[in-house]
Formats: C-alpha cells, structure tokens, sequence
C-alpha cells in the first residue's frame, strides 16, 4: 500500500516506487486496513465505563437523567471526550458519530469539542442538548416537551461551517421516542435549515408497542438525513419505509442484548 501526503494512492503486491523518497513500514504479520467508522457513540459516557455494565435501560435512563448527567462538570466533559476519542483511535475507529447528549451550558459544549479536536479524531459531533431535557422522559406519558437550544446549535453551525472538515455538526435529536411531535418538528427543521444531519434513538426496548416510524411518515419528515439508532422494536415493514425514503440505520448489538433493548436488527 502506497500512502501519499496521508491519502492512500495505491493498493498492490508490487508497488513501483523510488525507495530513496520513501519510508517502508513493514507491516509482516499485520492486516491493513482503513480506519473503521463508528456511526454511535457517546464519548463523554467513556468517564462511567464499566459502571453500568449490569444497568437494564431503564436504570441507565434513571441514573444519567437524573442523577449522574447534570453534574458533570465542563472539565469532565472535555476529559471524557478526549478519552472516549483516544480509546476509539487505540481500537483502529478514526471516524465517529459523537451522540453527545449533556450539553449543560455553552462551557460544557465547548469542553466537548475541544476534547475532540485534542485527540485528533474525525468526528461528526451531534449536538443533543442537556440530561435535564430528558427528565420528563421518566414518567408518564416519557416525552420531553423541551425544545433544542437553536441559538447554540446556530453558534455551533458558525464555528463549523464545513460539511467536510475534520469535525462537522449534526444533530442528536430525541425524536419521537422520547419527545413530543411539535418537539420533533421544530427540532428538524432547524437541522434542515442549518443542513446537518439528524440522528436519533428509535425502536427500543423501553418503549414496546409505541409508534415508531408511522407519525414520522405521516408528517412528511422522513428524508435522507436521517439515521436511526437502535431500531430494536421496528418492523420489517417499518424499515422497509425507511429505506424507501434513505433513512439509514446504526445498531448497536452488544449494548442493546445486555440493557434489553431488544433483539439486535440485521439486516434481512
């Protein structure tokens, strides 16, 4: 494999190049491949790994709405980012979905991405507001009715105006699993005004029997902006709607089996 000027410019047994001008790695023994790409990925959360190991999904949404996420400092925040990015480079991930979803003042927001750009990592850093929006999600009817902050999803899309750089923005919206529809509209339309993405949890095991996809479909926001997390609960049906209208989807199997989101999707 010939690397130059850090883009990979050829692939091959017997690569000719000028050996004088060349530093040869020998990679015996080793596979290479491109950096992996990982679409979901909460990296401040790298600060509690390994503490809610035997938390169902429930118990995990108790603890970080209400207990553990509205006291992390924005020092916590820059250091949990820049750990989470670190420990993904160290596993061969270059790439990732950064569904960062504390954002208690503009501080912590800030903390966040200066995490991220420590470490190096290319990332689509998704904007989900703070624990405290989430709260109303753990009682009845388990929808927030709080709006995105658009006034700092705005200064972010100011301090990122490139779709293609090292660090671009998205959306990390709670969508209509975890909040009300003038919630999901408005949240939406502010990401498609801005242009980036949307991402969202959807079709997981806390909610069985909930409409997923039908009032989404209903209210004409389906587009190809959007990926779906988890997608545990969603029918074949369902997901076939979705890759009608280029929704794409992000599984997480190994968290999903152990907090009891569902059965992990695949594909088929």
């Amino acid at each position: 494999m010939l690397i130059e000027d850090d883009v990979i410019a050829a692939i091959g047994p017997e690569l000719t190049v000028a050996e004088a001008a060349a530093e040869v790695i020998d990679a015996s023994g080793y596979i290479v491949i491109p950096g992996m790409i990982d679409t979901h990925r909460h990296l401040y959360q790298n600060l509690l790994r390994g503490l809610g190991s035997d938390w169902s999904l429930f118990q995990y949404c108790v603890a970080m709405f209400g207990t553990l996420g509205p006291n992390f400092t924005a020092e916590d925040m820059h250091l949990g980012n820049r750990l989470g990015s670190l420990d993904a480079l160290d596993s061969g991930v270059t790439g990732v979905f950064d569904w960062s979803h504390n954002q208690l003042t503009p501080a912590h927001t800030d903390a966040l991405v200066e995490g991220i750009e420590s470490a190096g990592i290319r990332a689509q850093f998704g904007y989900g507001g703070s624990m405290k929006q989430y709260v109303e999600c753990l009682a009845p009817p388990f929808r927030s009715t709080a709006h995105t902050d658009a006034a700092e999803v705005r200064r972010l899309r100011d301090r990122f105006p490139s779709d293609t750089g090292l660090i671009t923005l998205g959306l990390a919206a709670r969508g209509p699993d975890l909040s009300v529809m003038d919630v999901v509209k408005a949240d939406w339309a502010l990401a498609r005004e801005l242009g980036i993405r949307i991402n969202i949890h959807l079709g997981q095991g806390i909610f069985p029997g909930r409409p997923a996809v039908a009032p989404l479909l209903d209210a004409g926001l389906l587009g190809n902006d959007l990926t779906f997390g988890h997608c545990n609960l969603l029918t074949d049906e369902e997901m076939k709607v979705m890759a009608d209208h280029g929704v794409t989807a992000t599984v997480t199997p190994e968290d999903e089996a152990n907090m009891g989101h569902g059965f992990p999707r695949s594909p088929g």
